[in-house]
């Protein structure tokens, strides 16, 4: 929904958009940074990455807005959501269920968003007077199956957890599937919140409790900039944080301690 935001506000301009996919290689995104330089377009909209730094200057004098992963520049707009307050609603969601032994399965911290996600749950698990716990924590990728594999590894250590926040809603899906394996209910003995609210949460079984990310926004944000910056209309650096929401489903609800507690 970010790459259609794009393009159906760039349409409505005039616009044409190409579409580059880097499929996370570094030698292929400064490649085809160049050729879209080269090929003399207008502007560039750009999900960064732990590569982008190495060849796109602070000083740059093109167009360019990063969106959604971005680096942190004074030189530099971009367009992203608010992480910390996306962690905040995840995590006081899971404490108003009784949750105090909450997981965090995210991807390496190579990425803003990554590092943003990981310190917000530090940071608020803090706040909410829960003792911050590394066994509780596992990387890995932004996948199903790295979501697979890092719940393996968490059941392995045999801690004892009540709830699981996801880093995107893949991993939770694979951290659903393997607890389902083993026995364990969703929601009922763990409760699991994700991150991003791609379309199949609301059909995955059991519907998945996620943050929502207003990528579409996203993408609609980023394009009206770097058409001001184009037309000459206002080439203000801009760093824009959209608010994201909780999205309540499935996978979360009162723990079984809570329950005893209001009889």
């Amino acid at each position: 929904s970010m790459v259609r935001g794009v393009q159906d506000e760039a349409h409505r301009n005039g616009y044409t958009v190409f579409l580059c996919n880097t499929d996370g290689s570094g030698i292929v995104e400064e490649t085809q940074f160049k050729l879209l330089l080269d090929k003399k377009v207008d502007g560039v909209i750009l999900v960064a990455s732990k590569y982008t730094k190495k060849y796109l200057k602070e000083n740059i004098d093109f167009p360019v807005v990063m969106i959604d992963r971005y680096i942190d520049s004074p030189n530099l707009s971009y367009v992203t959501v608010d992480h910390v307050k996306g962690v905040k609603l995840a995590l006081d969601h899971l404490y108003s269920l009784g949750r105090r032994n909450i997981a965090f399965l995210g991807s390496k911290l190579f990425s803003s968003g990554a590092k943003e996600r990981f310190r917000s749950y530090k940071r608020y698990m803090d706040d909410l007077k829960i003792k911050f716990d590394e066994s509780l924590i596992v990387f890995g990728e932004y996948t199903y199956e790295s979501g697979i594999k890092m719940t393996e590894e968490l059941l392995n250590r045999r801690v004892k957890f009540d709830a699981i926040l996801c880093g995107n809603d893949l991993i939770a899906f694979g951290v659903i599937e393997v607890l389902k394996r083993k026995g364990i209910n969703v929601p009922k003995d763990v409760s699991i919140v994700g991150y991003d609210d791609i379309s199949f949460s609301s059909y995955h079984n059991p519907k998945l409790t996620t943050v929502h990310q207003p990528t579409y926004e996203m993408g609609q944000i980023s394009t009206r900039i770097i058409l001001d910056m184009i037309s000459d209309v206002d080439k203000r650096v801009k760093h824009i944080r959209i608010e994201p929401s909780l999205v309540i489903r499935e996978t979360s609800q009162l723990s079984i301690r809570r329950e005893y507690e209001k009889i």
